[in-house]
């Protein structure tokens, strides 16, 4: 009886180490399972850290040839520009000699397509002058760079459009340039003109008004 109960608590104790046994090996079991999903995630950060590296090497080909690009369009612009800029001047010189009535016979296109006007013998930028000059300055350059245009493409230039040249203008300014308008029908057969002020409308030979109508669709009528 002695030996019985020894080895009953002898399997007793087997009995508690084996329970324990079984919790840790749940426990390790699970620890595995986490390392296995964290060593995944690092297998797909490892693979996205390759990938990342091999777009990086290959961005860093673009920005190599872009850059040699820039370079090579940089001396081009500068070329081009030396080359049309005594052409642009002559041309807009033209446009500012007629708008102004002979008052400015002189605008030469600076470098940065900048404007220089020339004034009493003296050239001046065009900040120096009133707001009304500056604009039909930078129109008749907008003329001349559109002229030029047509001109290497061999088309007649009679005819332009300009869109919404009057909005930031005040009163006196809007006067000049639509006086400007006025003298450029001498050059051109036609003149378009864009804009959403109700007062211009009376300074213009024929208007064409574009209304929306209730469904969202648009009508154009001779006002």
């Amino acid at each position: 009886e002695s030996i019985y109960k020894e080895l009953e608590s002898e399997k007793d104790k087997h009995e508690k180490d084996y329970h324990k046994a079984q919790i840790t090996f749940k426990e390790l079991e699970n620890d595995y399972k986490l390392l296995n999903q964290k060593m995944e995630t690092f297998k797909n950060e490892l693979k996205r850290k390759e990938q990342l590296e091999d777009d990086i090497k290959s961005l860093e080909g673009e920005l190599t040839i872009l850059t040699i690009l820039e370079k090579i369009l940089d001396k081009f612009r500068e070329d081009l520009i030396s080359r049309i800029k005594p052409e642009l001047s002559v041309r807009a010189t033209y446009y500012l000699d007629m708008l102004t009535n002979g008052k400015y016979n002189e605008l030469e296109v600076a470098e940065g397509y900048n404007i220089n006007i020339s004034d009493n013998g003296d050239k001046f930028e065009l900040d120096r002058f009133s707001g009304g000059e500056q604009d039909v300055a930078n129109l008749c350059l907008r003329l001349a760079i559109s002229e030029l245009a047509a001109d290497r493409r061999d088309t007649r230039f009679q005819f332009i459009v300009l869109d919404e040249i009057f909005g930031s203008l005040d009163f006196e300014r809007r006067e000049a340039v639509l006086n400007a308008l006025g003298n450029l029908r001498r050059r051109f057969r036609q003149i378009f003109v864009i804009t959403h002020l109700e007062d211009i409308k009376d300074r213009l030979e024929n208007v064409i008004m574009v209304e929306e109508l209730p469904d969202g669709s648009s009508r154009a009528r001779f006002a």
